[in-house]
């Protein structure tokens, strides 16, 4: 899985807001700006990435659930580069599809939080599905992730993904 290291990482700070009764519980990532509900508690990482406009840093979180891998990870845009972050979405998903092109079963377009992404369905092997997203906000590039770590059907990792997905705010924005 050479894609996965565009996934890059760092470290949150994330606190737990609300544990609804099935054990989800929202986190905030109060410095990437979002939250997500996860079923369970993500271990935390942070990254600095020198630009010549001054420090960017990349946020990683991750956990295990019934069999299912969480990985959200969000990535700072640099306003001083000229680029929008338009492009810097763009750039995400060139990596992403050329990491994966033998592996991409479907791409569609997604709205998060009333942010434009898209989501891809990743093919792996012939019993293991990848479901990824890339949405790009005021700040920075997300990308959510499940990776199954058993071999759960596709539909039960489809309707994971959906759940998570529909859950991301980003309240600053």
């Amino acid at each position: 899985m050479r894609g996965l290291p565009i996934l890059v990482g760092a470290l949150f700070v994330f606190g737990c807001a609300v544990k609804p009764p099935d054990g989800w519980t929202e986190f905030v990532a109060k410095d990437a700006g979002f939250s997500v509900k996860l079923p369970c508690a993500p271990g935390r990482e942070v990254e600095e990435y020198p630009y010549k406009a001054g420090k960017r840093y990349g946020y990683k979180y991750s956990c295990d659930s019934n069999g299912i891998g969480y990985r959200i990870t969000f990535g700072d845009h640099n306003p001083d580069t000229g680029e929008s972050v338009q492009k810097f979405l763009e750039y995400s998903e060139g990596d992403l599809e050329l990491a994966f092109k033998d592996s991409i079963k479907e791409k569609q377009e997604v709205q998060v939080d009333g942010f434009h992404g898209r989501m891809y369905l990743l093919h792996i092997d012939e019993r293991k599905y990848l479901w990824t997203a890339i949405v790009s906000n005021n700040k920075g590039v997300l990308h959510v992730t499940l990776v199954p770590l058993s071999t759960p059907g596709a539909e039960k990792g489809s309707e994971t993904f959906e759940r998570v997905l529909s859950s991301v705010r980003f309240p600053s924005q």
